[in-house]
């Protein structure tokens, strides 16, 4: 294994590759952050808006849908039933307009502005 592939960072028992991280270190060293945040505004806003007048937050269900291969695991994932992450998943497709027939840059967009919030509220990926 490579330097550039060794592990960066632990997070809950998963190991994060240098080389999984590149667009976020590119993003990075751009000039002015605040591009970064008006992208993570108006992507996330939604969802930011609920989250901050609602309890429990759906951040953490997105993060779990976008990293998770089904919505059967990142139920498991959050320990909650699937029904719950059914109901949860419905209003978030609908909120960010992640649709099934979604171009793929729409849920690329929403992916990067997740792993974006969730590095800069956490500084973890």
């Amino acid at each position: 294994m490579l330097a550039a592939d060794a592990s960066i960072r632990r997070s809950h028992s998963t190991i994060i590759y240098r080389r999984d991280t590149t667009l976020l270190r590119l993003l990075a060293h751009l000039d002015d952050v605040g591009d970064i945040e008006r992208f993570v505004s108006r992507e996330l806003g939604p969802v930011l808006e609920y989250d901050a007048q609602h309890r429990p937050p759906l951040m953490p269900t997105l993060l779990a849908l976008l990293s998770s291969d089904s919505k059967v695991a990142a139920a498991e994932r959050l320990g909650v039933s699937r029904q719950t992450m059914h109901q949860k998943s419905q209003i978030l497709e609908g909120m960010l307009g992640l649709v099934p027939n979604a171009p793929l840059t729409r849920r690329a967009a929403v992916t990067l502005a997740a792993q974006l919030w969730q590095w800069r509220t956490t500084n973890t990926l």
